[in-house]
């Protein structure tokens, strides 16, 4: 009921503040003990006999900060693996072969019924959820501070990136299809990077560059990135995955594929 509600939220509004102490209570003794070191250096003498000992006990706090540091990563990262459940559960719905057999193969027809602005993409669905499941952790004065969110959002991005891969996988694609594909996976992408900043695209290198090759328009196409940085990334498929990956488009023929130089 509604009282059990109030009271997890009420828990998690605790769990949060506490969160946010610890990463507080991290930089802080950081900030102590750079302040006590150059107290420290400038009222005794650097070859006087308590300068070792002091600087040592100062230092010390250092493993404190550290101490605090490393339970704020262990609990963010136990609150990212509870979260992975719901995750995973929606991200499978919205990509089920069950429920849609043929979302990627499209024909002209097909592609331009995606186009339509009554048409909604799983990508908007899945950001749209994800707006839901992060709000109480989005950074304010009733969720995390700005670098704790940070951090929980980029452990979501890894494993919503290793879970799409996984689902995506399982589909086939016309070279419409790669089309579409390539717009849901910018979608999803500039969904976290707004949150997370640019260095998360890195998270997604292996789904951007699944994406990359089923928008291509012949297998030979590849070689222009194969080896190389794209987008300033390093490529991150082998070349068995990358002929796996190309055998998902049902215009491309296996023997072209298999006829790429891929040079490891």
């Amino acid at each position: 009921g509604e009282e059990s509600v109030d009271e997890e939220r009420r828990t998690v509004r605790m769990a949060l503040v506490a969160l946010n102490n610890l990463e507080s209570a991290s930089v802080n003794i950081v900030r102590l003990r750079d302040e006590l070191l150059a107290e420290v250096r400038e009222a005794f003498p650097s070859n006087g006999p308590a300068m070792a000992q002091l600087i040592a006990c100062v230092s010390e706090l250092q493993a404190t900060a550290q101490r605090f540091s490393t339970a704020l990563e262990d609990v963010l990262s136990t609150v990212g693996k509870q979260l992975q459940p719901r995750l995973r559960t929606t991200v499978a719905d919205l990509l089920s072969i069950d429920k849609h057999s043929s979302i990627y193969l499209l024909d002209e027809a097909g592609y331009q019924a995606t186009q339509s602005s009554s048409f909604m993409p799983w990508s908007v669905r899945l950001t749209s959820f994800l707006d839901e499941l992060l709000l109480p952790y989005s950074p304010g004065p009733h969720g995390l501070c700005e670098s704790n969110s940070r951090t929980l959002l980029c452990a979501v991005a890894s494993y919503v990136g290793k879970r799409l891969l996984v689902m995506l996988r399982q589909q086939r694609f016309s070279q419409l299809g790669g089309m579409q594909l390539d717009k849901d996976v910018r979608t999803v992408i500039a969904w976290f990077t707004a949150r997370c900043g640019r260095e998360v695209r890195d998270t997604f290198g292996r789904l951007s560059q699944f994406a990359l090759l089923l928008n291509l328009d012949r297998p030979a196409d590849v070689m222009d990135f194969w080896g190389v940085k794209v987008n300033g990334m390093v490529w991150q498929l082998t070349a068995d995955e990358l002929r796996k990956v190309m055998a998902l488009r049902d215009d491309f023929k296996p023997d072209e594929i298999q006829r790429l130089a891929l040079t490891t």
